[in-house]
């Protein structure tokens, strides 16, 4: 093997490598950008069930209605956000005390995660909050 033959092997080697180097970065970078998603997903159904339930459990304050507590909470999460929703049987007023419980769900919006069997849970996002109602 000459000189001119080896370094024409090892320039295309070195050209698989970077090309290598930048799948996997893209990949991880798309892995990145989906996580940030689904945290924020999840920390905006937070605070829309926490808000939804405060205003249930204040809403069955003053009305005594399941029906109409859990309308207001509906409300919240609609205007919060249209494609979240409110669960089935995702409205919980405890009589006794007025606490509220409001389960959500929403699904990521990702890139990847959302497409895959393996990863498709974590995109969905479901929480669950309680609030008791105003004190004032």
């Amino acid at each position: 093997m000459n000189g001119t033959s080896r370094r024409h092997d090892e320039a295309g080697m070195i050209g698989k490598v970077v090309v290598a180097w930048l799948v996997v970065l893209a990949l991880v970078g798309l892995a990145a950008i989906d996580t940030v998603s689904i945290v924020i997903t999840r920390l905006h159904a937070a605070d829309v069930a926490g808000n939804a339930a405060s205003d249930a459990s204040a809403s069955f304050r003053l009305t005594h209605d399941v029906q109409r507590a859990c309308q207001a909470a509906a409300t919240v999460v609609a205007d919060a956000d249209p494609r979240m929703t409110l669960a089935p049987h995702g409205c919980k007023i405890d009589p006794r005390t007025g606490d509220a419980t409001i389960v959500v769900h929403k699904d990521a919006t990702t890139m990847i995660a959302a497409r895959f069997g393996l990863t498709k849970r974590f995109a969905s996002v479901t929480d669950t909050e309680t609030a008791p109602p105003p004190t004032l």
